[in-house]
This record gives C-alpha cells, structure tokens and sequence, in this order.
C-alpha cells in the first residue's frame, strides 16, 4: 500500500534533494514558511486555529534524516514541518 499523496521533489519550494528523495529544509527556510502563516493569521486570512512548531525546527530536521519517500508519516498535531518535510509541496500545505 502506498501513501495517499507522493510528492515529487521539484514540487516543493525547496530545491536541493537529499537521500530517500525528499526536499532538504533549512531551520531558517522552516521558520520563514512559519512566519508567513502567522502573518495570515494575524490578517484573518485563516479562520482556524494555527499552533506553531517555532523552536524546534531542527529536532523534526534530524527525525526526517530516517524518513524515505515511501514511508507514511502519521502526527496529531503541529504536522506543517512533516508535510514540507514529507514532500508535500506548500501550496498545498
């Protein structure tokens, strides 16, 4: 069985692939997609609550070391970095 959604790496903002064919994130790149969400929340703009991860981008970094395109991820909470990590590309995040 296979993941509902496989991403390509060219689908991602982030360019640069790493082992297992997952784009390769920045704590600084992390932190800026997470300063964009703020700024939509702040503007209304997301009518959800939004529950941030900042702080502990490199953590999930080193988790993601382990993870290959064709393995599921599966979290409750907070799940934006797994899914850039993951390949989900940020639009769709």
């Amino acid at each position: 069985m296979r993941p509902p959604i496989i991403c390509e790496p060219a689908a991602t903002a982030v360019t640069k692939p790493v082992t297992g064919n997952l784009p390769q994130w920045t704590p600084r790149e992390l932190i800026a997609f997470e300063e964009d969400i703020a700024a939509e929340f702040n503007d209304s703009k997301i009518k959800a609550p939004v529950h941030l991860y900042y702080g502990n981008e490199r953590e999930i970094i080193d988790v993601f070391k382990d993870v290959h395109a064709e393995d599921w991820v599966l979290c409750s909470w907070r799940s934006h970095y797994q899914c850039l990590l993951k390949g989900v590309p940020v639009d769709e995040v």
